[in-house]
């Protein structure tokens, strides 16, 4: 047989194949009817409001006042001058979420001055946001002895609010909000005022009249800064805790925890006016480093005002003061500190009144070639170091 005959008849057969798996298929694999079923035609598909339903917010709305719960967005900078008479952004309802979505919200004066004079004029300080609560129709909140009345499940990310006359974000009558991602910069009172229970992290507070971040009681802030601000650069109120954050060149305090049985852990406080961190009754101050503090002449690194504080592996140096205890304070612990270079001592404490661990003086030669001294320390003694030549 030839290859060309071969080839005939090898086609010859799969062609007989083919023809026998055609006819073995069922007829129910058919093409089905093409006449559509009767009535209107159906979407298949969900909207995008189906998916991730959320309300856009653009300049022609504003001022504007959310009055309903659900979820909204940013479209675009928005700016405000002396004619806007009442705040830009009012949140009246529970389960608010405000995505700023990397907008703005400007007050065209921009300067801290200028912003309360404005203000002022009209006896009216406008904020970038405020939460109002109509206290005439409350429901209490929490347990007998601790009611809260307010706004609850507010959430605010992702943008900027500058130069309004009031507070950057007014949140004093909402609790257990959240402010993630964003900054306040050249407001005439507070950047942000945050009420009981609420959560601060990854903001920044910048050039406010007043506090950069005041938060009342049982917050929590974490990873924020705030720096030269008229007052503190942060206010944590009774409960409150603040982690990793950073706080210079304000005018008073760095960090101020204003009430009792704060937690301030793992922070930086530099070049403030007064002290860098102060807490008054029953609060943790750990970890934290605070340099050059008390530039208006007056002020600690770190400083407790009366009772039962934990002072605990704090760096204080070149301060006016290095760890202070007021003179009227007792039962402080102070342990495991750093301190050295201060003008007006570097541990101020009064030994009778207070739990003051042992100090190991330790001088070190200034110089790279040359290491520091060899000594036995107790574990829980403060330090304090000073160069000598």
């Amino acid at each position: 047989m030839t290859f060309a005959g071969f080839r005939v008849l090898a086609v010859s057969a799969c062609v007989a194949v083919l023809g026998l798996m055609t006819a073995a298929v069922p007829r129910v694999l058919a093409q089905g009817a093409l006449t559509p079923p009767p009535g209107p035609i159906e979407p298949c598909m969900k909207t995008l409001d189906q998916i991730a339903p959320s309300v856009p917010v653009a300049a022609v709305d504003f001022p504007l006042i959310i009055s309903q719960p659900g979820s909204y967005y940013l479209t675009e900078t928005v700016f405000f001058d002396d004619s806007l008479t009442s705040d830009a952004i009012t949140i009246t309802s529970d389960n608010v979420t405000l995505d700023m979505n990397g907008f703005s919200l400007i007050y065209a004066s921009r300067g801290v001055t200028k912003s309360q004079q404005d203000g002022e004029a009209r006896g009216f300080l406008p904020a970038g946001i405020r939460v109002f609560f109509d206290f005439g129709q409350f429901t209490p909140k929490g347990s007998d002895t601790g009611f809260f009345f307010g706004l609850s499940g507010i959430r605010v990310t992702n943008g900027s609010i500058v130069g309004f006359p009031g507070e950057g974000y007014s949140g004093d009558e909402g609790y257990a909000a959240v402010l993630e991602n964003m900054h306040f910069r050249q407001n005439g009172n507070d950047g942000a005022r945050l009420g009981p229970g609420g959560v601060i992290r990854n903001c920044t507070a910048l050039l406010n009249g007043r506090d950069g971040i005041l938060s009342r009681e049982y917050s929590t802030l974490d990873g924020c800064t705030a720096g030269l601000n008229g007052f503190s650069g942060f206010c944590v109120g009774p409960g409150g805790t603040i982690t990793n954050s950073n706080a210079y060149e304000n005018l008073q305090n760095g960090i101020y925890g204003m009430g009792d049985s704060t937690r301030i852990r793992n922070c930086v406080a530099t070049l403030n006016g007064q002290d860098g961190i102060r807490v008054v009754n029953d609060s943790v101050v750990e970890g934290c480093t605070a340099n050059f503090n008390g530039t208006t002449g007056v002020g600690s690194g770190v400083r407790a005002t009366v009772g039962r504080n934990r002072l605990e592996s704090n760096t204080t140096m070149s301060n006016i003061k290095g760890v202070s205890v007021d003179s009227n304070g007792f039962g402080n612990l102070v342990v495991k500190n750093n301190s050295g270079g201060n003008v007006a001592g570097n541990y101020v404490v009064d030994t009778s009144r207070n739990a003051f661990a042992p100090v190991s003086t330790l001088g070190f030669v200034a110089s790279p070639l040359r290491g520091g001294p060899t000594f036995t320390a107790g574990p829980w003694d403060n330090f304090e170091l000073f160069e000598q030549n």
